[in-house]
């Protein structure tokens, strides 16, 4: 009687042995046929054209979405916050004016918004680097481990917008207890400067 693992083996020698002869058939081909070669080369050629339109489009595709000024002016998640706009304080309503959620969810994607913020804001000059360090102190107080994007954010950003996170920071501190537990960035704002 004819066994289930006779049958598979069968199979499987078979389908090797056809995939060998494929293989020797197409080298074979290759190495003497001119016409086959260059159909080869010819195919190559229009897959390597084809990528390289399609990477084209798709670097085309990204810098369309990038307004000049630097900012985004699409809703973030689902809190409906814009980004601001490429005018000189932002048009729209910046995440960093938001209050912080208590949902993790909505947490989450408050911090995401307030990061892409931050870096939108710093990457558009030194005049925006406060408003960036305002955003990027909310991220951090909106993080779960603040010390971590700290050490993460150091690496990143200007000197003087680390600078003006870490004096908020040390303001939130020292304001903390004294206020029973946190102060909040307009305090801290009067504090600091």
């Amino acid at each position: 009687m004819v066994q289930t693992k006779d049958i598979i083996s069968t199979s499987a020698m078979v389908a090797a042995v056809l995939g060998v002869g494929y293989l020797a058939w197409f080298d074979r081909k290759r190495r003497t046929d001119p016409a086959f070669r260059r159909q080869l080369k010819s195919r190559a050629r229009q897959a390597e054209l084809q990528s390289h339109e399609i990477r084209e489009r798709q670097a085309r595709a990204a810098e369309s979405r990038i307004p000049a000024g630097g900012a985004g002016g699409s809703p973030v998640g689902g809190m409906g916050m814009g980004m601001g706009g490429g005018g000189g304080g932002g048009g729209g309503v910046d995440p960093s004016s938001m209050p912080m959620p208590t949902d993790p969810e909505a947490r989450a994607e408050y911090f995401l918004a307030l990061l892409q913020y931050g870096e939108s804001l710093a990457a558009r000059g030194p005049q925006f680097h406060e408003q960036a360090a305002v955003a990027f102190f909310k991220a951090v107080q909106a993080y779960h481990d603040p010390m971590n994007l700290l050490m993460v954010l150091q690496q990143s950003l200007p000197e003087p917008v680390m600078q003006r996170i870490v004096a908020l920071c040390s303001a939130a501190e020292g304001a903390g207890p004294a206020n029973g537990g946190g102060a909040n960035i307009t305090e801290l704002d009067a504090g600091v400067e």
